[in-house]
């Protein structure tokens, strides 16, 4: 589990020409990250990376890009591992990530605990992707900053910076279906490429982007609503699709191990929705395959470490 170690920090300030182009807010993003000389301590596959902020701005996103902090952003990075190791800002003292070990490649993720976002949590471990958390406090509206709508147009998260795109520009992505087949092509990893096998990882993938999801999230709002009159046709009506969605769900797994034969990004986006059955008021136990899939998923080291990763620290 990941926890936090008395270790030194390295920070740096980096100097940015204000501006309202998007473009210009995504490079600074990038820049900043990049002017640090702080190295990824990792062991058995855990690679985590505290922003931490200066002050307590309401958009709780790396302090370069917000606006209170005027023309001069402080970037600071504190080293965190699973592994009991100190280190300092300066080497690590075990051994580096296998890929991208400078935390100028890596990939910023803007969440909060949230389905969609462990979508992507766990989808970056599995593909060993490294990446810093950004929270975005939705208690405090922070999706609404014009900061984040730089990166989110729909005010939504997870979104994400990646300053490695192939071909060697910065690049924002939103919703988290777009954001999972983002990060299959960049890694190579959970996307066939012969379309006749992608076409039912893409048929999932949508299944839950329109429906395993939306649905859920309706049983989750009608069941906040005290007003017994007020929640109860719509708490009915969702719960039943929801539950009608689970059946689909478990047919599906009823032939085959993963929901496109293979694991691929799908799995990990109906996870994440799946993660919540307890508060849809669905006991996995009414569908047999469904647990056993979740179970297989959950037991999985990466997933294990996408769940762990604090979001909303």
């Amino acid at each position: 589990m990941a926890v936090r170690l008395p270790v030194a920090s390295t920070t740096k300030v980096c100097q940015f020409a204000e501006s309202d182009a998007r473009s210009s807010r995504l490079q600074a993003i990038a820049a900043c990250a990049a002017s640090t000389s702080v190295r990824i301590a990792a062991a058995h596959g855990h690679r985590f990376v505290d922003v931490v902020k200066a002050g307590e701005p309401p958009f709780n996103a790396p302090p370069e890009i917000h606006p209170e902090m005027g023309r001069s952003f402080a970037c600071t990075e504190t080293l965190r591992s699973a592994t009991g190791l100190e280190m300092s800002g300066a080497a690590p003292q075990s051994p580096v990530p296998r890929t991208h070990t400078e935390l100028n490649m890596t990939i910023s993720l803007f969440c909060w605990d949230t389905p969609n976002a462990r979508k992507i949590s766990t989808a970056l471990e599995e593909m060993e992707l490294p990446y810093t958390v950004h929270p975005v406090n939705l208690s405090r509206d922070a999706q609404f900053a014009p900061e984040f709508l730089a990166i989110s147009p729909n005010n939504k998260i997870p979104a994400i910076v990646d300053p490695d795109c192939p071909g060697g520009k910065v690049i924002s992505v939103f919703e988290s279906g777009a954001i999972l087949l983002y990060l299959a092509e960049k890694s190579g990893r959970l996307l066939p490429t012969p379309l006749r096998e992608r076409v039912p990882v893409l048929e999932w993938l949508m299944w839950q982007m329109g429906g395993f999801g939306p649905m859920p999230g309706q049983v989750h709002h009608f069941l906040g609503i005290e007003n017994e009159t007020d929640r109860r046709y719509g708490l009915a009506r969702y719960s039943a699709e929801t539950r009608r969605l689970y059946k689909v769900l478990d047919t599906r797994l009823s032939q085959r191990e993963f929901v496109a034969d293979t694991l691929l990004i799908a799995d990990f986006a109906i996870l994440g929705w799946a993660w919540r059955h307890e508060k849809h008021r669905v006991a996995l136990a009414d569908f047999p395959h469904v647990q056993r899939w979740y179970q297989a998923m959950m037991a999985r080291p990466a997933v294990k470490r996408g769940f762990e990763i604090n979001l909303i620290r």
